[in-house]
């Protein structure tokens, strides 16, 4: 009786995989040839991925994109919407050591941003900074300046943590 319930189970996850395989080949269109040549889901999906992600040059573009077209619309959008989209535009700059992204160019790209926001928390970062190159100009800025450690307090302005 325990086998008969494994068996059935069995064909029904089967007939699921038959039917995720049977759809993946109908959109695939005109990468069916890619994928003809391999049997089995898991290695159709490789090999589609292999042949349709975008190339390391694309996915820059595409990031580099992002990074700049979140960098202009801090005050189109909410607060908290725009801030979840900074940090997602610059992690995958950081994760592809995008040269905008290197030393405090960061920092410098969130304080203009968010100046549309709040200009006296961005000219305070800014002043802090300024005083920090001038006062003690063999420190290297990067040590004294926080990176992305900004957080929006319970008043709506923001606030480094």
């Amino acid at each position: 009786m325990m086998w008969q319930e494994e068996l059935k189970d069995h064909r029904r996850k089967v007939k699921v995989i038959t039917e995720i395989e049977d759809h993946v080949i109908r959109i695939a269109g005109t990468y069916w040839s890619t994928i003809e040549s391999v049997t089995g889901l898991h290695a159709r999906l490789v090999k589609l991925k292999e042949r349709v992600a975008p190339s390391t040059y694309a996915r820059e573009l595409e990031v580099t994109r992002s990074y700049e077209q979140v960098r202009t619309q801090a005050k189109s959008t909410q607060t908290w919407e725009w801030l979840a989209e900074w940090e997602r535009a610059l992690r995958d700059a950081i994760e592809l050591k995008l040269p905008d992204v290197q030393d405090t160019r960061p920092t410098r790209h969130f304080l203009q941003a968010v100046e549309k926001i709040d200009p006296l928390f961005a000219q305070t970062w800014f002043n802090t900074i300024e005083t920090n190159a001038v006062v003690t100009p063999e420190i290297q800025l990067k040590t004294v300046t926080p990176d992305r450690s900004f957080e929006i307090s319970s008043h709506s302005s923001l606030m480094p943590l």
